[in-house]
């Protein structure tokens, strides 16, 4: 990167020795731009992902990559996001795209016929009025384990929001398990409650990841306001920082980034 481009960066910190010769190879190998990952897990309506959208463009730009490859390589590869808000999260959406429709001009057009997946989600539940009871009998019946696992993990996803873990998660076997679970329930299938099955399988996909960078303004409220819902899941889970959820959410900041 030019010295004129980490001008620009306030905070920017060269590395002197990029490749220590006593470092293992592994260790010394670059860093693909497309395989970093960055997620808000409170993302609001999606302030920072747009800045660290700027930045990422900025470092792809310095390395000669397309308008057109920057921006699909940031909107899928790079930026995660997740909130308990629909709304806002419908806001964080349409600033990433109009983000990208002012980098790269022709957005719009190449999507008719080459759509973008981004991984923002808005968190959603598998209570009893969302997934409904001959969805679940018909899941649970059918051996259908990842779905039957996330449905149990989510019920209460609105009150828990980021701070559920999921673990063992396999995202090809989860969607597999839904292409099944479709043929299974055939005519009876609620196309509705399918769409919420799949925002399920993918909100779970972003959780059970691991990040390069996990970067977020957490929410602030003191114990004293929780639910009795969220009482019992911090109490049980983050119990040496359960005291508001601002620090409840450091942790789990922590176990989401990888190690180093």
């Amino acid at each position: 990167i030019s010295t004129e481009t980490k001008d620009k960066w306030k905070y920017f910190i060269d590395n002197e020795n990029p490749h220590p010769s006593h470092l293992p190879n592994k260790e010394r190998e670059q860093v693909k731009l497309e395989e970093i990952k960055i997620i808000d897990p409170c993302m609001g309506s999606g302030h920072i992902l747009v800045y660290a959208f700027d930045f990422l463009y900025k470092v792809y730009e310095a390395f000669g990559y397309s308008e057109r490859d920057i921006v699909r390589y940031i909107l899928e590869k790079n930026l995660y996001g997740l909130e308990i808000d629909d709304r806002a999260t419908q806001l964080a959406q349409f600033a990433l795209m109009m983000k990208a429709r002012e980098k790269y001009k022709r957005l719009f057009r190449i999507l008719e016929n080459d759509p973008i997946r981004l991984n923002i989600y808005a968190i959603q539940e598998s209570k009893e009025n969302v997934i409904d009871g001959f969805t679940r009998q018909t899941i649970g019946g059918n051996g259908l384990v990842t779905l039957n696992y996330l449905a149990d993990k989510f019920h209460d996803a609105k009150e828990l929001g980021s701070v559920l873990t999921i673990k063992d998660f396999n995202l090809e076997k989860a969607l597999a398990e839904l292409e099944t679970l479709k043929v299974k329930l055939g005519i009876n299938a609620s196309q509705n409650v399918l769409d919420r099955l799949e925002s399920l399988v993918y909100q779970a996909d972003n959780l059970a990841r691991k990040y390069d960078v996990v970067v977020t303004n957490p929410p602030y409220m003191g114990s004293k306001s929780f639910s009795s819902i969220l009482l019992k899941f911090v109490d049980e889970n983050y119990k040496p920082v359960k005291r508001d959820l601002f620090s409840v959410f450091m942790q789990k900041s922590l176990e989401m980034t990888k190690e180093k």
